[in-house]
């Protein structure tokens, strides 16, 4: 008995992340925006809004910018925005998207 109402929580549990990630009711919930960035102790610093307006694409385009106007090939592009855990319906997001594989950076001097 007590495994059968394991076994039915854990469905439950594992349903509710996939209706919660793969549907359009995930838009209705808290998201991570803004996406900021920084680079250059945040003497560079950019915004990504996202849904066709300024994308990710546009903001590395302006940072290679920088770096070229600078001449500083080896800076780095860092993400001033973090993951919240706790938002299971960004979690495919989170695992998906390109941005996250940018380095956080909590402070403009950790950049």
């Amino acid at each position: 008995m007590i495994k059968k109402i394991c076994y039915s929580l854990a469905t439950l549990f594992v349903l509710l992340l996939i209706l919660v990630n793969c549907s359009f009711l995930r838009y209705f919930f808290p998201q991570t925006y803004p996406h900021t960035y920084c680079s250059d102790k945040c003497k560079f610093w950019t915004l990504e809004k996202g849904k066709g307006r300024h994308t990710l694409e546009d903001v590395e385009m302006s940072f290679e910018a920088y770096k070229t106007e600078t001449n500083q090939p080896n800076l780095v592009l860092h993400r001033r925005f973090y993951r919240k855990w706790w938002q299971i319906w960004n979690w495919v997001d989170f695992f998906t998207e390109r941005r996250w594989d940018y380095p956080y950076a909590e402070r403009d001097e950790d950049t």
